[in-house]
C-alpha cells in the first residue's frame, strides 16, 4: 500500500471515524486532544455513491483536521441509507472505521489492492479527480482501507495540514462549503 501520493510503502495518511455527534466530537478533539482546526462540511460533497454495487443516497457531515502527520476524518450519518458507514463499523460508532491512503494513480492502486484480494465495498466521487473507495478484506472483519485520489484534493489537504501546524487553539471548527 502506498500513501501520500508518493509511493512510500506503509504510510497511512488518514484515520477515519464514524461518530454519532460530529459537533461534540470535534470539540473533544479540539479541547481534550489539542487537534484542530476542523474543516467542517455540514453536508458532504460526495456524489455518485455506490455501496456493494448499488447506488445509495447517503447524507452525511464530514470534518477534517491534521494531527501531526496524519489527517483525521470524522463522518456523521444524517440518514439511514445503506453504506460502509452504517453497515461496516464493527466496533461501533466512534471507533476507528478506516485507514486512508492518498494516491496519485487511483485506478492502478485500486486494481493492485483488488489483486491482493481486497473487496471493493463502496465508491464514489466528490468532483473531477476526486474519487475514493473503501476496500475490505473478505477473510477477516476489521478496518476498511480507503483509497483517496489526491489529484483534485492536494491543495485543500495541504491547507488542512498547514492549519494544523499553525493552529493556536482558537476557532477550532471552520465551516466550509462543499465546493473544495
Amino acid at each position: 500500500m502506498t500513501g501520500s501520493g508518493s509511493g512510500k510503502q506503509g504510510s497511512v495518511d488518514q484515520l477515519g471515524f464514524v461518530v454519532e455527534d460530529i459537533e461534540a466530537t470535534m470539540r473533544y478533539w479540539n479541547e481534550v486532544l489539542g487537534v484542530g482546526p476542523f474543516f467542517y462540511l455540514e453536508r458532504s460533497a460526495t456524489t455518485n455513491l455506490f455501496f456493494r454495487g448499488e447506488k445509495t443516497s447517503v447524507v452525511s457531515s464530514t470534518a477534517l483536521a491534521q494531527a501531526g502527520g496524519v489527517q483525521i476524518e470524522l463522518v456523521q450519518l444524517r440518514n439511514d441509507a445503506p453504506s460502509a458507514y452504517r453497515d461496516m463499523h464493527p466496533h461501533g460508532p466512534g471507533a476507528l472505521h478506516h485507514v486512508g491512503y492518498f494516491v496519485d494513480d487511483y485506478e492502478a492502486t485500486l486494481k493492485a489492492e483488488q489483486d491482493k484480494g481486497l473487496e471493493l465495498v463502496q465508491w464514489g466521487d466528490a468532483g473531477p479527480r476526486v474519487h475514493f473507495c473503501y476496500l475490505a478484506d473478505p477473510k477477516r472483519q476489521g478496518l476498511l482501507v480507503e483509497l483517496i485520489e489526491i489529484g483534485g484534493l492536494r491543495d485543500f489537504f495541504d491547507r488542512i495540514a498547514e492549519a494544523g501546524r499553525t493552529w493556536d487553539g482558537t476557532d477550532g471548527i471552520l465551516k466550509i462549503k462543499p465546493s473544495l
